[in-house]
């Protein structure tokens, strides 16, 4: 900011005033205001040059727009028979623009009559600027160009003048009043001419830096330093860096590598030309920054392997995107978008196929079948060309008339997109926040219909709570979204979904339709929340996970932090909330326990063998803590999943939503239940006999025993104070589960190593 404050004209003829000038510099997130005056003070550093007459820009408090005090500059009154003529420059100290996509210059101005005079005429006024003078001396040796010929009123009005300011590291602004007066039988006199108020934004970048010949000019750039690309730039050599803006000439190519990335803090301009390679990521953080030039602009995107007939969930990271240029390697009549009120949940699937010379509409999702011909697997490679988008992006969610309203939606930007971020923000608050990516694991199944496909290839993430693998396998659904990415998302009601770059991240941008992996992978959260990971499945690879997450910041009832479960596959696992099935189920702060039923679908073979055992846990119930039980009512069985897995057998195909009860039990609880046990019930291990015995007026009613794999070895029902167990079969060091019932129905469970 550079701030002016003028001294009072010393009347001195030819001779140029000197003023004071005090630079600082303020960024703020559109604009900085780089120049004011109020003339509040008496000091600045403008200059002033009289040409003709004797009437400078003097302070004045008897006119103002704002404050106390502006500057004016009048002519005198001609003498008896005489006249008087008055030119006078007021010139602004040099201004280094060079870093300036744009500028306003504001000043307000009015005319105010001469005192004494009989007439009052308006004199010429100007506003000017040039980028040669030299900044002292007599003006007119210089180049100036008219901003504006002003004809002031006599009342306060402003003047804005946007953009007509060079970009260049040598200019000066000036006011240029010239006046006359004379007396021949009556006076007459030029009005007055009252400045206030002068103001210069422009945009926030105090210094630069230019690449070129492999070197920044004035070191690296930063994020108040507009980088200035003159000959290519590479970050793979080069490095990623952050910038104020960013300018690209004329043959110079700039290159962002996969995990490498530029961050433009305020404007983008292309002259010459922008590549950001797969896995590249380009953040801007100013939602109204201007992207200009009429260079080039590619985003290159390439997907993991895919198998014939694969699909891939793309979206547009650029502006006027035509499909058939962006996917010229696919079919154009397998390329759809998703059109949410047409899905009816009978034959109406929502599927809508586009036409090749469709524009791609920013932040909406659309599905491209990948080529068809060539050696599988293969990769499929995207360009996008355009103008990238950036700011603030809007587009609508809608509904139908079945239980789930699924809208496809992608992310827009040239980097990626931060889950948590998106729906945490206020705009997004009304949105249900769990997120489906299409993994495309299974591989076609031959059928011509949309059952070649499977939604059992949808990992998941919510909010906060984490993700889970596709019911098909591979990793965990993370919380980003790549850039081209386009993900399903449930709707609660009819809207919109608002995305801005503050939601937008310079890493992460690695995790486009990921190929199938380990579905191991810690997640970390920045919350205070404990989490359990839970898988069934079988040898032959049928797979489902759930996710159950504990936070002061969910409910234990359906709220947004619940994911519904997606597809039915072979096998499906879920958590059961008001009767119906969620694969993320976030759920209260945890309190000494839980109880959550869970439920399943099965359509494997009858005596197929299943399990059910951990796959990640967080927070406090990596501690011991908590003891974490899955409770079979069919079988009896309790067992604790941190010490093994539990196998069943899978009855006929059906659903089952009564027969599992996950119980998380601290050792406080336990703690009451083992003292209670050690007063009344004995257990006594002697050579190949178990002993239990109980010395209350109660006696066993029951005893089951089961080893650490849930398998029943005991089951005892006789009604005795003592029972002995033959424990010949179990191997020494066995680790035994023992329930025991009382004839007053009150139930113990207790662990012992035989």
């Amino acid at each position: 900011m550079v701030v002016i404050h003028i001294v009072n004209n010393i009347k001195m003829k030819h001779i140029a005033k000197y003023i004071l000038i005090t630079v600082c510099f303020i960024t703020t997130p559109l604009s900085s205001q780089i120049l004011i005056e109020g003339f509040e003070n008496a000091s600045s550093n403008w200059i002033q040059y009289q040409l003709e007459g004797n009437n400078g820009f003097n302070r004045t408090n008897s006119q103002s727009n704002s404050g106390s005090y502006s500057a004016h500059t009048y002519t005198n009154n001609a003498s008896f028979f005489g006249s008087t003529s008055n030119e006078v420059w007021l010139v602004s100290p040099k201004l280094d623009l060079s870093s300036s996509e744009g500028t306003q210059l504001n000043y307000y101005e009015c005319n105010v009559n001469a005192s004494g005079g009989a007439i009052a005429n308006n004199p010429d006024q100007e506003v000017l600027f040039s980028t040669d003078y030299i900044g002292s001396g007599n003006p007119n040796t210089a180049t100036w160009t008219v901003l504006n010929s002003t004809n002031a009123t006599t009342s306060w009005n402003q003047v804005s003048i946007t953009d007509q300011l060079p970009v260049s590291s040598n200019v000066y602004i000036a006011f240029k009043y010239v006046g006359s007066s004379y007396n021949f039988f009556f006076t007459a006199t030029d009005r007055a001419w009252h400045i206030d108020d002068i103001e210069l934004l422009t945009y926030p970048c105090a210094y630069q830096t230019v690449w070129k010949n492999n070197q920044w000019t004035n070191g690296a750039p930063t994020a108040n330093t507009t980088a200035i690309i003159k000959s290519n730039y590479d970050t793979a050599t080069d490095g990623s860096f952050e910038s104020c803006s960013l300018i690209i000439r004329k043959n110079a190519t700039v290159n962002i590598r996969a995990n490498e990335f530029i961050t433009v803090h305020n404007d983008l301009k292309v002259v010459g030309t922008l590549e950001v390679r797969h896995e590249g990521s380009l953040v801007m953080t100013d939602d109204y920054a201007v992207i200009n030039g009429k260079g080039i602009t590619h985003i290159h995107k390439t997907s993991n392997p895919l198998n014939l007939y694969d699909y891939n969930y793309w979206t547009s990271p650029v502006q006027n995107e035509v499909i058939g240029d962006a996917f010229p390697s696919s079919p154009i009549d397998n390329i759809y978008y998703y059109n949410t009120t047409h899905h009816n949940g009978n034959n109406n699937s929502g599927w809508q196929n586009v036409q090749s010379n469709t524009k791609m509409v920013p932040a909406m999702g659309y599905i491209a079948l990948a080529p068809t011909s060539g050696t599988f697997p293969q990769r499929q490679s995207v360009t996008f060309s355009g103008k990238v988008n950036n700011g603030i992006i809007t587009t609508a969610i809608g509904v139908n008339d079945t239980e789930i309203d699924w809208n496809l939606i992608g992310n827009p930007y040239p980097s990626s997109i931060s889950i948590d971020s998106l729906f945490s923000n206020p705009v997004n608050s009304n949105l249900d926040k769990t997120i489906y990516v299409w993994t495309h694991n299974t591989h076609w199944n031959g059928n011509s219909s949309e059952t070649a496909y499977t939604t059992d290839d949808y990992a998941s993430y919510t909010p906060i709570m984490g993700g889970t693998a596709a019911k098909s396998g591979g990793n965990k659904a993370r919380g980003y979204i790549s850039s081209g990415q386009s993900f399903f998302i449930n709707a609660n009601a009819p809207g919109t979904i608002t995305f801005k770059n503050s939601m937008r991240s310079k890493a992460y941008n690695n995790q486009f339709y990921k190929a199938q992996e380990s579905h191991k992978s810690t997640q970390k959260s920045t919350h205070d929340i404990s989490r359990i990971w839970l898988n069934m499945s079988n040898q032959e690879g049928a797979f489902s996970q759930l996710l159950i997450g504990f936070t002061d910041i969910a409910t234990d009832g359906k709220d947004a932090y619940d994911g519904p479960s997606l597809g039915t596959g072979y096998i499906s696992f879920y958590s059961i909330i008001e009767g119906k099935g969620y694969v993320v189920n976030g759920m209260s702060k945890l309190k000494d326990e839980k109880i959550i039923p869970l439920g399943f679908t099965s359509y494997v073979a009858k005596g197929t063998p299943l399990k059910i055992e951990i796959d990640e846990l967080d927070g406090v119930l990596t501690t011991d803590e908590y003891d974490v039980y899955l409770i079979d009512k069919d079988q009896h069985t309790t067992l604790d999943l941190k010490l093994a897995p539990y196998t069943f057998t899978a009855g006929e195909s059906a659903v089952y939503n009564d027969r599992f009860e996950l119980q998380l039990r601290t050792k406080k609880t336990l703690e009451v239940d083992d003292e209670h046990i050690h007063k009344n019930i004995i257990i006594q291990s002697h050579a190949e006999e178990l002993n239990i015995s109980i010395n209350t007026h109660d006696q066993i009613k029951t005893i089951k025993v089961y080893d650490i794999q849930g398998r029943l070895l005991f089951n005892k029902t006789n009604q005795k104070e003592t029972h002995t167990l033959n424990t010949q079969g179990v191997a020494k060091g066995t680790l035994l589960i023992i329930q025991v019932w009382t004839t007053d129905n009150i139930s113990y469970s207790k662990k012992t190593i035989l």
